[in-house]
């Protein structure tokens, strides 16, 4: 396209400019590193650029050039979640954001579960890291904004979604993890924004739990009695805390 050539050409222009402080774009968050808390610590973004007409009430829509990625060092209070725009400026010769989003809410809805909210952020433990042939791995979920990516799957417009991509052992293809429930099971699934089955698409569930069996509770939150669904094994353990 050629909004994407010039996207391009824009951003080689900028890695070759000197200037301090005067070179600005939007990027949005792709990816946050799980041990993220605040800031100090650098995330990955992807370029952006504003089209439609600048007139007042005039739809404009955000172009985002995935194939293009920066690392940005966050400034701020509160760590950006993957979807969130930010406001990069090139400063000391490497890309800077401040990020001050608000105190994020403590926690996230479940529909349709005998728990009808959760912390906003989990921490899912896999043993062994191997579990599924790989399948499944540790991470930390959040509840936040659902990419747009994956609009059509019909998450709702927040959801629970791992902070990370993974690739799918037998595909290659990158997923989220979507931890989501139905009445008394809860349940990892895999998100893909674009695989070879579909893009987006989403797995059924790939990790189950049980409310009411022994170690799987809403309050305080735990669930550390489940089993794997999908193929791959059986000895795998995956617990998830606040």
């Amino acid at each position: 396209m050629e909004t994407d050539e010039a996207l391009s050409r824009w951003l080689r222009r900028l890695g070759d400019q000197p200037h301090l402080g005067s070179l600005v774009f939007l990027g949005r968050v792709v990816r946050v590193p799980a041990v993220l808390n605040g800031q100090g610590r650098y995330v990955l973004v992807e370029p952006c650029i504003l089209e439609g007409t600048p007139e007042e009430g005039a739809l404009g829509t955000v172009q985002v050039r995935s194939t293009e990625h920066r690392l940005v060092y966050l400034l701020g209070t509160y760590p950006p979640r993957i979807g969130d725009y930010l406001d990069c400026r090139f400063i000391d010769y490497r890309w800077t954001a401040q990020y001050s989003g608000g105190s994020q809410s403590s926690s996230g809805i479940l529909v349709g579960c005998q728990c009808n909210s959760a912390p906003a952020t989990l921490r899912m433990t896999v043993v062994p890291a191997n579990c599924g042939a790989g399948l499944l791995n540790s991470c930390t979920i959040s509840y936040r904004t659902t990419p747009a990516e994956l609009n059509s799957l019909q998450l709702g417009a927040s959801c629970y979604l791992s902070t990370e991509l993974f690739p799918d052992p037998p595909t290659g293809d990158y997923f989220y993890y979507y931890f989501s429930c139905f009445s008394t099971f809860m349940r990892i699934s895999q998100a893909f924004p674009s695989s070879v089955f579909g893009s987006p698409w989403l797995s059924s569930a790939i990790y189950t739990w049980k409310l009411g069996d022994p170690g799987n509770l809403c309050s305080p939150f735990l669930l550390s009695n489940g089993k794997l669904t999908a193929a791959g094994g059986s000895s795998c353990s995956v617990t998830l805390t606040e």
